[in-house]
C-alpha cells in the first residue's frame, strides 16, 4: 500500500494504540500542517485529506515513521487540549502571556485564587506550553495564515470583506516579528505622506497587510491592525505622559523612563496605574510609536520634481512644523555632524551659523533619513543643544566637580552634589546623568569652542589655517546661577592669533614643495602642523579665559549695593587672588554675595589693604 493512501478504520485503531510520538515527530507534523495551512488546505471543519497525506509522507521521508490518519487525529486531540487550556488562561484578568517563554505568568495570589476555583489548571502553573502556542492557534484555532502565496493572489486589502474582519480581529495573536513588520511599514508609509490628521489612509493599511503576507505569510485585516494600533497608542501615551513630567528622565539607549526611587514612590502614590511602567522598557521603539500614533510625522521624501528646501517652506508654515517634529537620535547625529563640518568651513559667525549651514543640515536630513525640516526646526533643536551645553558647562566650572570625558558626564561626591542642589535645585536632573549629546561637539556648535579648518595647500609655500569663531548668543541664566565664564573676547587675542598664523606658515614653508613630490610624508607634516596649532590654541584659551573670568568677576562685584566703590574694587582684588573665593562668589545669589563682602569688610576694613599684602595668588600665605 502507498504511504499516500490512508489506512482503513480498523488499521487506524490498531496503530493508534501502539504509536508513541516523539518531539521530532511533533515538530515535523506541526511544520507540515503550517505549510498546508499556507497552501489553503484548511477549511472551516479542519484540514483536508491532502494535508493529512502531506503529514504522513513527511514523517515517512524525514523520520522513517509510518502513521495513519487516526494517529494524526489522536495527536491533534492532545494539541487541542493544550491549546484550549492555555487560551482560557490567557483570557483571564491578571494573567499575562509571555511570548518569549511561551507561557502564562501571573502573581502568586492570582494563581492561588484561580486554582482554588479551577483546580484542573494546577499543572499549568509556571510551565511553558508543550508546543508553540501560535502554531497551535493556526492548526487548531481560528487563527489563519495566508491562503495564497502565488503572484496572482488578490491584495490583502481586497481579500478581507468587512463581514470577516470582526471574526479575525478577535482571534489573531501578534508576534514580535509581526509587530516589527507592521511598525516598519507604517513608518515608511508616514514618510510617503499617507498619514493624515485622523490617522493612516487605506493605502497604508493595504501596505501593512501585504507586508505581513509577503514577509511572514500572515493574513490580517484592517480590524486586526486597528486593534494593534490601540495597544501601541496606550503604550505610547503612558510613556509620553511620564516623559513630560519634569521629575522623570528619558533614556533613549534603554528605551525607558528613569528617575530616583523617591520620585517614583511619590508619583505612584498619586498615579498607581503607572506602577507597571516603573523600571521597564517601552515594549516597542518609542520614537517609532511617536510617528505612528503620536504627533511626530516624518515628511514626504523628496522626489526629482520637488522644490529646493529653501523654496518649499513658507514662513507661516514653520510654526506648525516646529510644534510637530520629534527629533530622533539619528536625526541629532546627522545634524551635529553636518553643522560641525560647516563650522570647519567657516560658515559660523559671531551671531551663529550662516544660511549655507542651515541648508546643508536640511539637505543631509532629507538625503540620509528622508526627513523634511525647516529652519525653525533647526533653531529649536539648537536651543535644546544650548541649554544642555550651558547646564553642563556651569557644573564643570564649579569647585568639587570633575568632568568624566569617557562617560560624558560630571562627577562629584555626594556631599558636594547635595550642597549644590540645595542651592540650585534646577540641576537636580543632571546628577548622575550623562550629557544627552557629545559635550565637545556641543561646545563647537553652541559654545565658544573653536575648531581649525583643514589645512589647504594654496601654493608651493603657503598654507592657511582658519579658526572658526563661536556664536556669542548664550542661554540666559538668572542671577541665582550666572555662568562663571563669559564669552571669549577676540579683541584681546588678535595679536596672539597673528603670531600663531606666522608661526604656522614658517613651519609649513620648508615642507610644502616636498609634499608635492612625496605624498608618503603627508601624515607627518599634518601632525607637525596640528601640534603647533594645538599649542597656540592652548595659549590663547588660557589668556582669554583668565581675562574674561576677571572681567565677569569685576562686573558682578561692582554690582553689589551697600558698599563704597573703593571697597568693592579692593574686594575684587582679594577675591581674584583667592581663586576659590571668586568661584564661590559668582555661584552664590545676591544675599550670600553680600554676606561674603560683609565678612571681608569686617576683616579688612573699608580700604581692604590689609588683605592684599599677606596672600598670594591662590590665597596662600606669602
Amino acid at each position: 500500500m502507498e504511504l499516500s493512501e490512508l489506512q482503513t478504520d480498523g488499521d487506524n485503531k490498531r496503530k493508534g494504540r501502539q504509536l508513541r510520538w516523539t518531539y521530532g515527530m511533533d515538530e515535523c507534523m506541526i511544520e507540515t500542517f503550517l505549510e498546508q495551512a499556507r497552501l489553503g488546505h484548511k477549511g472551516n471543519k479542519g484540514f483536508e485529506d491532502q494535508a493529512y497525506k502531506a503529514v504522513i509522507k513527511a514523517l515517512a521521508e524525514r523520520l522513517d515513521t509510518e502513521v495513519c490518519k487516526y494517529h494524526i487525529n489522536h495527536r491533534l486531540k492532545s494539541f487541542r487540549t493544550e491549546y484550549r487550556m492555555f487560551t482560557i488562561l490567557r483570557e483571564q484578568n491578571g494573567f499575562v502571556w509571555d511570548s518569549t517563554k511561551n507561557k502564562v505568568i501571573a502573581q502568586d495570589s492570582t494563581w492561588n485564587d484561580y486554582i482554588k476555583a479551577y483546580p484542573k489548571f494546577k499543572s499549568y502553573r509556571g510551565r511553558a506550553c508543550k508546543w508553540n502556542f501560535d502554531s497551535l492557534g493556526i492548526i487548531l484555532g481560528k487563527d489563519h495564515v495566508s491562503e495564497c502565496s502565488s503572484t496572482d493572489c488578490p491584495d490583502s486589502s481586497d481579500s478581507q470583506p468587512d463581514l470577516d474582519s470582526n471574526e479575525k480581529g478577535r482571534q489573531v495573536r501578534w508576534s514580535q516579528e509581526m509587530d516589527k513588520c507592521m511598525i516598519a511599514t507604517f513608518v515608511g508609509q508616514a514618510r510617503l505622506g499617507l498619514k493624515g490628521e485622523k490617522g493612516f489612509k487605506d493605502k497604508a493599511y493595504a501596505a501593512v497587510c501585504k507586508s505581513l503576507v509577503d514577509e511572514l505569510g500572515v493574513d490580517v485585516c484592517k480590524t486586526h491592525i486597528d486593534n494593534r494600533l490601540r495597544t501601541f497608542r496606550t503604550e505610547y501615551h503612558m510613556f509620553h505622559t511620564l516623559r513630560e513630567h519634569s521629575d522623570f528622565c528619558w533614556d533613549p539607549a534603554k528605551n525607558k523612563i528613569t528617575a530616583p526611587d523617591s520620585i517614583w514612590n511619590d508619583y505612584l502614590k498619586e498615579h498607581p496605574e503607572f506602577k507597571s511602567y516603573r523600571g521597564r522598557q517601552c515594549k516597542w521603539d518609542y520614537e517609532s510609536l511617536g510617528i505612528i500614533v503620536g504627533n511626530n510625522q516624518p515628511a514626504v521624501s523628496y522626489g526629482s520634481s520637488c522644490l529646493n528646501a529653501s523654496e518649499s517652506y513658507p514662513e507661516e508654515d514653520d510654526k506648525g512644523k516646529g510644534k510637530q517634529l520629534r527629533w530622533t537620535r539619528e536625526m541629532d547625529q546627522c545634524m551635529i555632524e553636518t553643522i560641525i563640518k560647516h563650522a570647519r568651513l567657516s560658515n559660523k559667525g559671531n551671531k551663529g551659523f550662516k544660511d549655507h549651514a542651515y541648508e546643508a543640515v536640511r539637505k543631509a536630513l532629507s538625503d540620509q533619513l528622508y526627513v523634511d525640516v525647516c529652519r525653525k526646526h533647526i533653531d529649536n533643536r539648537l536651543k535644546s543643544f544650548r541649554t544642555e551645553y550651558h547646564m553642563f558647562r556651569t557644573l564643570r566650572e564649579q569647585s568639587g566637580f570633575e568632568w568624566d570625558s569617557s562617560e560624558n558626564t560630571v562627577t562629584a561626591s555626594d556631599n558636594t552634589w547635595n550642597d549644590f542642589i540645595k542651592a540650585h535645585p534646577k540641576f537636580k536632573h543632571y546628577r548622575g546623568s550623562a550629557c544627552k549629546w557629545d559635550y565637545d561637539s556641543l561646545g563647537i556648535i553652541v559654545g565658544n569652542d573653536s575648531i581649525g579648518q583643514s589645512v589647504a595647500m594654496c601654493g608651493p609655500n603657503a598654507a592657511v589655517v582658519d579658526m572658526a569663531s563661536g556664536p556669542t548668543e548664550d542661554v540666559e541664566f538668572s542671577n541665582e546661577l550666572p555662568l562663571i565664564d563669559a564669552n571669549v573676547s577676540h579683541y584681546d587675542t588678535d595679536d596672539e592669533e597673528e603670531r600663531m598664523s606666522q608661526d604656522i606658515k614658517r613651519t609649513l614653508s620648508p615642507c610644502t614643495p616636498y609634499l608635492a613630490q612625496k605624498r608618503a610624508r603627508t601624515a607627518d607634516v599634518v601632525r607637525e602642523v596640528m601640534d603647533v596649532v594645538n599649542e597656540k590654541i592652548g595659549s590663547i584659551a588660557k589668556v582669554a579665559d583668565g581675562l574674561s573670568f576677571a572681567k565677569e568677576l569685576y562686573t558682578e562685584v561692582m554690582k553689589v549695593e551697600g558698599f563704597s566703590p573703593d571697597f568693592l574694587d579692593r574686594a575684587f582684588e582679594i577675591l581674584k587672588r583667592d581663586g576659590h573665593g571668586a568661584e564661590i562668589f559668582l555661584v552664590r545669589t545676591e544675599p550670600y554675595r553680600k554676606r561674603m563682602l560683609k565678612e571681608l569688610y569686617d576683616k579688612y576694613g573699608d580700604n581692604g589693604t590689609s588683605g592684599l599684602g599677606g596672600h598670594g595668588e591662590n590665597g596662600s600665605a606669602v
